[in-house]
C-alpha cells in the first residue's frame, strides 16, 4: 500500500463512498480463508441459505485474520476514513453463490432518513476481501459512486442489473475494499466466492447519532 496522508483519502471516501487498499491483508489472506473453509465445513454456527452461507463473529474465530487486522492497523484506518475514533461492529465470513443484485445494506433504515436533527450523522465503513481474483465478469463488487449520500435517490430496480453504470472494483486476494454500506452496490457474473467483511463505526457523539447507528446496523441484511 502506498503511503498517503489521511486527509485526501478521507475526502475521496466522503465523496465517493469507497476506497481500495491493494495488498493490505495479503500476508494473512491465505490462512484466513483456510479458516473460512474449515468453519464452513464444520457447519457449527453457520447461518443463511444455499445462496449465501455466513459465519458470524468470524474475526474472533480466526487467529490469522485477527493478527492480520492488527498488523494492518485496520481500526486506525477506519478512524482515518471516518474522521474520528471508531468502534468495532462485526467481522463475518460468507460463501456467496451467483449474482447479488443492486441494493444498499442499510436500505430499510436509509429509506426512513433517520438523520439526527442536529446535523450529526452515524458514519460506517465496511472492509471486504475475497479469496479469488474478481473482475466485472466474475462477481467483482460494483458500486455507484456517491450513492451513500442518498441511496433512495438511485432507483436501480428500474433497470436491468447489467445496465446500471457503475464503478467495478477489480481485486486480487489480499486487496481490501472499504465502502460505506449505505452505498448502492451489486456483484454480477460470479459463481462461488468467499468474502470476509469487517465493519466499524465512528464513535457516536450524542444519543441521536447512536440511535441512528443502531437503526442502520439492525437494517443490514448481510449481518446474519
Amino acid at each position: 500500500m502506498t503511503a498517503e496522508q489521511p486527509a485526501p483519502r478521507r475526502r475521496r471516501f466522503d465523496l465517493f463512498g469507497f476506497e481500495v487498499f491493494r495488498g493490505l491483508l495479503a500476508p494473512c489472506a491465505d490462512d484466513a480463508f483456510a479458516d473460512v473453509d474449515a468453519a464452513l465445513a464444520a457447519g457449527r454456527n453457520v447461518r443463511g441459505s444455499r445462496d449465501r452461507r455466513a459465519v458470524p463473529d468470524f474475526l474472533g474465530r480466526s487467529a490469522a485474520l485477527s493478527r492480520g487486522c492488527s498488523a494492518a492497523r485496520l481500526e486506525a484506518l477506519a478512524a482515518d476514513l471516518l474522521g474520528g475514533p471508531c468502534v468495532y461492529l462485526y467481522g463475518d465470513a460468507s460463501e456467496i453463490r451467483g449474482d447479488t443484485y443492486w441494493h444498499s445494506d442499510t436500505e430499510d433504515a436509509a429509506s426512513k432518513d433517520p438523520r439526527p436533527a442536529d446535523g450529526s450523522q452515524a458514519r460506517l465503513v465496511k472492509f471486504v476481501l475475497y479469496d479469488t481474483p474478481l473482475d466485472g465478469s466474475s462477481g467483482a463488487l460494483r458500486l455507484l459512486p456517491g450513492s451513500h449520500r442518498a441511496p433512495a435517490a438511485y432507483p436501480t430496480a428500474l433497470f436491468d442489473p447489467e445496465d446500471v453504470p457503475a464503478h467495478v472494483l477489480t481485486v486480487d486476494p489480499g486487496d481490501v475494499i472499504a465502502f460505506d454500506p449505505r452505498s448502492r452496490h451489486a456483484a454480477l457474473g460470479g459463481t462461488v466466492r468467499r468474502q470476509i467483511a469487517i465493519a466499524y463505526a465512528r464513535r457516536s457523539q450524542n444519543a441521536a447519532a447512536q440511535d441512528q447507528l443502531m437503526s442502520l446496523v439492525m437494517a443490514d441484511k448481510t449481518v446474519l
